[in-house]
C-alpha cells in the first residue's frame, strides 16, 4: 500500500514538473483592476512605453485583438526580452480586470528554476513594469469623467458639414485645423449659427483605430449654393442614448468605449457610431473637467 502511495506521489511530482518547466505558457502572472472601460485600458497598455520617450522604444506591440488581448515584447536591456500577453475582461459596469502573463524569452527554463526559490530580477522587473503602468492608468482616469448612460430626444436641425478621415487619437487635431475653414465659409456666406458644433462618426475600424466622420455646424437656414467644401443637410428629431463626457475633447472617445462595454454586457452586437456635441469653446481654456461633450447613440426604432 505504501509503495502505491509513494509511486502516486512521484508520478504527480513528475507530471507537475513537466507541466511547470515545459508546458506552462508563461513564467509569471500579474493581475489588477482599473476603473475604466476596457477600451481605455486597452489604449493605455498599447501606449505605455515604460515611462520612456518614443525615441527610446522599450515596449513593442506585436499583435492585438481590440479591447480584449495584446501581445507585447518588453526590452529593458539589450540582453533581455520579456514576452507579455495581456488579457482584458469586464468585472462589472465600471471595472476592467487585467491579467499580464510574463515570459523571459532568453532564459525560460533558467527563470522557472530561480522563481521556485524566490523573487528573481525578472519577477522584480515584471512587477515594477506593471506597477508603473497601473499608476499611469490611474493618472489617466483623473483627466476625464463619464456619466452613466441616459436617454434624450434630439430636436430637428439643419447643418453644414465636411467629411474627414483620420485616427481616433488625431480626431481633435483635425477638427481644429478644419474649424477655421468652416468658420470662414460660414462668415463669407452670412450663415447664422444655431447651436453647438458636432461630429457624426460614419465608420470606425477598431483594429487600425481609424475613423471617418462628418464635422458639422448647425445653422438656421439651409441654402442650395454650390460648394466643393461643405454639404448641407437636415435631420429629423430622434431619440438617443446619452453619455455626458467631461474633459479635453481629444479624449472624448472614452465614452465610445463605455458604449462598447454596455452593448457587450447586454450581448448585443452593436456597431458604435456616436455623435458628439461640443458644448464649450476650447479656445477659451478653463478647467477641462468642466468642458461638456454630449456623446449620443441613436436608439433603434425596432
Amino acid at each position: 500500500m505504501l509503495k502505491k502511495v509513494l509511486f502516486s506521489v512521484i508520478v504527480i511530482i513528475l507530471l507537475a514538473g513537466v507541466w511547470y518547466f515545459f508546458i506552462k505558457s508563461h513564467d509569471y502572472q500579474i493581475s489588477f483592476e482599473i476603473k475604466n472601460p476596457k477600451g481605455v485600458a486597452y489604449e493605455n497598455i498599447v501606449k505605455w512605453n515604460n515611462g520612456q520617450p518614443k525615441s527610446k522604444q522599450e515596449v513593442f506591440t506585436i499583435s492585438k485583438e481590440p479591447y480584449s488581448a495584446i501581445h507585447q515584447e518588453f526590452k529593458p536591456t539589450q540582453d533581455s526580452i520579456f514576452a507579455i500577453d495581456w488579457q482584458l475582461s469586464k468585472k462589472n459596469d465600471s471595472v476592467t480586470k487585467i491579467k499580464g502573463y510574463f515570459t523571459d524569452k532568453n532564459s525560460r527554463l533558467k527563470q522557472r528554476v530561480k522563481i521556485l526559490f524566490g523573487k528573481t530580477d525578472f519577477v522584480k522587473r515584471s512587477i515594477s513594469f506593471t506597477k508603473d503602468m497601473r499608476e499611469y492608468m490611474s493618472y489617466d482616469i483623473e483627466t476625464h469623467r463619464i456619466s452613466k448612460i441616459d436617454t434624450t430626444t434630439i430636436l430637428p436641425k439643419k447643418y453644414i458639414y465636411t467629411t474627414l478621415s483620420t485616427t481616433v487619437a488625431n480626431k481633435a487635431n483635425l477638427m481644429i485645423s478644419e474649424n477655421a475653414k468652416m468658420m470662414s465659409y460660414i462668415n463669407q456666406n452670412e450663415l447664422t449659427l444655431n447651436g453647438f458644433p458636432f461630429l457624426q462618426v460614419e465608420s470606425w475600424d477598431k483594429t487600425t483605430d481609424s475613423i471617418t466622420f462628418k464635422f458639422c455646424y448647425p445653422i438656421k437656414e439651409v441654402h442650395n449654393s454650390p460648394s466643393n467644401m461643405v454639404t448641407y443637410k437636415e435631420d429629423e428629431s430622434y431619440k438617443a442614448m446619452q453619455i455626458i463626457y467631461n474633459g479635453n475633447y481629444r479624449k472624448s472617445h472614452v465614452a465610445w468605449y463605455a458604449y462598447d462595454d454596455y452593448f457587450d454586457t447586454i450581448e448585443i452586437d452593436k456597431n458604435v457610431l456616436p455623435t458628439e456635441v461640443f458644448m464649450n469653446d476650447p479656445h477659451q481654456g478653463g478647467d477641462e473637467l468642466k468642458w461638456v461633450t454630449k456623446v449620443l447613440i441613436p436608439i433603434d426604432k425596432e
